[in-house]
């Protein structure tokens, strides 16, 4: 194995950027007493290459080296007043039952991970994997965790991106363009902001379909709605209104194959009604996804109707993988030439 210190300056440096782009910085609560809690920081920071920034930990014996945040009771407080804290790491925890069941309830609606060093299976019924020294207990890893997989799938996101956009963007943003400001007033772009990786917003771009109007950020499109225009009916219709989305991929902010990303209003909403409804942004949200593709596209008019869209969701991040994706992809086009039911 050729370590970094025998590669060359120039491809070191360049591997360096790659995987901070790709890996961003994880961070990292350890709750617990004992010496285990400052190994477990140290074995971390290994892990993560130096990437992982423990914020400090919850118990009541002072840690050396470990910053002490308060007890163990005060960590759901703690991380509802910070959201930027991805991984929860417990050790030896003095919690009653219930409050682990809070602490994983609320971790999960959060899309926090959670892992805890146990003696039995505190927090998970299935779906775990354990590590030795220390035995971390935790969700298993999603092939998208994988250094080399997030690689693989930014770079046909990239690629397969600037195709788009060079070969079809070119001509269709210019010929739509003119068509939908002859038909109605406003801009041929409608950008809103939408929830992406990690519980984080960006700007989703999209043909503008709608006369422009006050409910946009709050009321999907339903059948024969009188907001929808001529032209707006027939590109939502082919699904072209998402188009401009491959510029989003290009910048990050999106994948070409994902969780559809959702409107700010509706990830309140649907993150208190479905209790693994934010495990879908572990991963950056998609132009189509594998839910899309099975039929659950269009305006979700139950709760029963989103959970079975998380279902599929989950199970796409869960079975990751390049074929995974060309397959999405390749079903998309096929539903995209013969159309789909809940396409308006």
């Amino acid at each position: 194995m050729i370590t970094n210190s025998q590669r060359n300056p120039v491809v070191t440096n360049l591997y360096s950027i790659i995987q901070n782009r790709i890996n961003p910085l994880r961070y990292i609560i350890i709750g617990g007493d004992g010496r285990i809690v400052e190994s477990v920081k140290n074995l971390f920071q290994r892990a993560y290459r130096g990437k992982a920034v423990c914020v400090g930990r919850f118990g009541n014996a002072p840690i050396r080296k470990v910053l002490s945040l308060g007890t163990e009771k005060d960590i759901i407080c703690f991380l509802e007043l910070n959201g930027d804290i991805q991984k929860v790491v417990y050790v030896n925890s003095k919690l009653n039952h219930q409050e682990k069941q809070n602490l994983q309830k609320f971790c999960t609606s959060r899309g926090i991970d959670l892992i805890s060093v146990p003696s039995k299976k505190e927090f998970f019924h299935e779906n775990f994997i354990a590590t030795p020294d220390p035995p971390f207990l935790g969700w298993k890893p999603e092939k998208m965790g994988y250094f080399h997989n997030r690689v693989l799938k930014r770079t046909f996101d990239i690629v397969f991106s600037l195709l788009v956009i060079v070969f079809v963007l070119s001509w269709m943003v210019p010929l739509l363009g003119i068509l939908i400001k002859l038909e109605s007033r406003g801009p041929v772009f409608f950008i809103q902001q939408r929830t992406g990786l990690f519980n984080s917003t960006f700007p989703c771009i999209k043909f503008r379909s709608m006369k422009v109007n006050s409910e946009c950020d709050d009321v999907q499109a339903s059948k024969t709605d009188p907001r929808v225009t001529r032209v707006g009916a027939f590109i939502r219709k082919n699904n072209i209104d998402e188009f401009p989305q491959f510029i989003n991929v290009l910048l990050g902010h999106m994948s070409v194959v994902g969780p559809r990303p959702h409107m700010l209003s509706h990830t309140d909403e649907y993150s208190q009604l479905i209790s693994d409804f934010m495990v879908r942004h572990s991963v950056k949200p998609g132009i189509t996804g594998w839910a899309q593709i099975k039929g659950y596209r269009g305006p979700t008019i139950t709760v029963d109707r989103m959970r079975s869209r998380v279902r599929h969701d989950i199970w796409y991040i869960e079975n990751w993988s390049f074929l995974l994706d060309v397959k999405c992809v390749c079903m998309t086009v096929v539903n995209f030439v013969k159309g789909q039911e809940n396409a308006f």
